[in-house]
């Protein structure tokens, strides 16, 4: 079976023997470049879609108005686009026309220098006609040309040199920087689905840096509620603590970011609503993890020595994430206590197949309502603060609550 790369360049080759240019363009060969291993591999080619048709029959078209198809090849597909040159953005997103033009011509129209690279798929030669290995090599985000005229062709770009900045560890070059300021209130006039999805990225992989890049090009007050809050938080000094975090899953690192946004900045419950809801476009899922976060930090910080109460916490959905996310946020007492708890619970885990669910207090007599629902919760704490070993002991925890709590009578 062959790789991604050796797909892309039979693809590349049956281009090039039909007759056309075909190279390897953007992002996968930035990444080459920087010892990464690419996600995907899009093809630039002098060849238009109808040629790419002719030459693969089962290709499609991804958008053959911006000279874009499809190819399969084994388990792989791969975009190939025409060299075109753009037209007027009358929307700040899209062209209003392409012509197919040069290969020169289609560098030119590229977003950042980084990205406006094209490799040859056999020979690895790199064509940079942007100076775009010296910004790689010096990381350096800058835009190929006039950076007021990138950033008015589609005004997205800004955020995306944010995210670039922050995931590839790179500085904004001062020309593109100066630009972005000019422009930050132009965000805006984005739409808060495309806004997401950038933040998405940057913020799951550093909260710190996104913000002090947000917060330094005036785009933070433009995209939230509390933007002008959000600027003024000295995020610098927790950069490096997020770079434990990459081996999570992205809707995790995610859910940290924001988790850490809300709770740094100690918004209202007004303030997080609109937060999640206005400033963002969350799925259903990502605010469903981002809920569990929030409230695990604050039974963490509400009951901070509350054994019980934190390896509830542990034990639950995304707990490990959970004590490993919020260690960066709290006391040095507070840590030392957490990584105890945490090497307790590889030594001697707890069981938690011995916490009784609700038949059990039923069928011990006490009555459907308030009483069941505090009988559980007080013995899952004596189960999670280790005072029950067995499903019995949990029981009598529990019931002993209802009685104290809710004036639950006598059971049987």
């Amino acid at each position: 079976m062959l790789t991604m790369i050796e797909s892309a360049r039979h693809v590349c080759k049956v281009i090039h023997d039909a007759g056309y240019e075909a190279y390897f363009v953007g992002g996968c060969v930035r990444d080459t470049l920087l010892g990464r291993s690419p996600k995907d591999i899009d093809i630039a080619s002098s060849a238009k879609p109808e040629d790419i048709a002719r030459i693969f029959s089962t290709s499609t078209f991804a958008g053959k108005s911006f000279g874009v198809s499809r190819v399969r090849h084994e388990d792989y597909e791969f975009e190939v686009a025409t060299f075109r040159s753009d037209g007027e953005y009358s929307d700040g997103r899209r062209p209003d026309s392409v012509t197919y033009a040069t290969l020169e011509e289609d560098v030119m129209r590229r977003d950042f220098t980084m990205n406006a690279l094209m490799m040859h798929p056999i020979t690895g030669e790199i064509i940079d006609l942007v100076g775009g290995k010296t910004d790689i090599a010096a990381k350096i985000v800058r835009t190929v040309g006039d950076p007021l005229e990138r950033f008015k062709e589609d005004k997205l770009r800004m955020l995306r040199a944010v995210r670039f900045a922050t995931t590839l560890g790179f500085q904004i070059s001062p020309g593109t920087a100066d630009a972005i300021i000019k422009m930050s209130d132009q965000i805006s006039f984005v739409s808060k689905e495309r806004i997401t999805q950038e933040l998405f990225k940057a913020i799951g992989h550093n909260v710190a840096i996104t913000f002090r890049h947000l917060s330094a090009l005036k785009l933070s007050k433009h995209l939230f509620t509390e933007g002008e809050k959000l600027g003024s938080v000295r995020w610098i000094l927790r950069e490096k603590v997020y770079d434990d975090f990459h081996k999570f899953d992205e809707k995790v690192r995610f859910a940290i970011g924001c988790s850490h946004i809300i709770f740094t900045l100690l918004l209202s419950d007004d303030g997080v609503k609109s937060f999640l809801k206005n400033d963002l476009m969350l799925s259903n899922e990502q605010l469903r993890i981002i809920e569990v976060f929030n409230r695990s930090y604050v039974e963490i910080c509400d009951h901070s020595y509350q054994i019980s109460r934190l390896n509830k916490v542990l034990y639950g959905e995304y707990g490990k994430e959970i004590f490993l996310s919020i260690r960066s946020l709290i006391s040095p007492g507070y840590k030392e206590s957490i990584s105890r708890i945490i090497l307790e619970s590889l030594v001697n885990p707890i069981d938690k197949s011995i916490i009784p669910n609700g038949h059990h207090f039923i069928s011990r007599g006490l009555e459907v309502g308030p009483a069941i629902g505090t009988a559980i919760l007080n013995a899952e704490y004596a189960v999670y603060g280790r005072r029950a070993k067995t499903t019995e002991e949990a029981i009598e925890a529990g019931i002993k609550a209802a009685h104290a709590i809710c004036g639950e009578k006598k059971t049987k």
